[in-house]
């Protein structure tokens, strides 16, 4: 059961993260009350994400209980799920080259960092690992996918309290 402690754990970080990055952008962006639509984008991927993963973190438990074998394998399902519509948000976002305003680096760490859930959900997915080693490449799975809304929760304060601070300067 101890994966199940820490899948409980990524959750609290999961939900700290979308409800700290919500109260911190909204103190920021009150200062001059205007979003820029790239925050606002990266909110609400922050937010959906967060959720997505609190949502993977207790469906193995859930699956479990209710007599699913393979709770890991089929929970990595949702991951899979999650990974294919987080490149299509991605492809339809840079379809046309980097915004304005972006960071590259960025960018191409929170691509790889899909690129790496995908792989791992498929290799989840399609039963390439020893049973027993599952619920640790799930776990290694999830934590790897915490990276993303990470990444938008620090670029998001950063950019909500550099657009108040470059108000108050002007």
């Amino acid at each position: 059961m101890q994966a199940f402690d820490i899948l409980t754990s990524i959750s609290e970080v999961s939900i700290a993260i979308a409800g700290f990055g919500g109260i911190a952008a909204g103190l920021g962006y009150r200062a001059h009350g205007t979003w820029h639509s790239d925050d606002l984008f990266r909110l609400i991927l922050m937010v959906v994400l967060s959720l997505l993963i609190v949502f993977a973190c207790f469906i193995p438990y859930v699956l479990l209980t209710v007599g699913v074998t393979e709770p890991w394998r089929t929970s990595a399902i949702l991951i899979l799920l999650t990974s294919i519509g987080y490149f299509v948000v991605q492809y339809r976002r840079f379809r046309q080259g980097l915004p304005p305003g972006y960071n590259l680096l960025v960018t191409l760490t929170l691509f790889s960092t899909n690129v790496i859930v995908f792989g791992l959900a498929t290799i989840l997915v399609l039963g390439l690992t020893n049973i027993d080693q599952r619920s640790g490449v799930y776990l290694a799975t999830v934590i790897i996918l915490l990276i993303s809304p990470s990444i938008l929760f620090v670029r998001l304060i950063v950019t909500a309290f550099s657009s108040a601070q470059d108000d108050d300067d002007a």
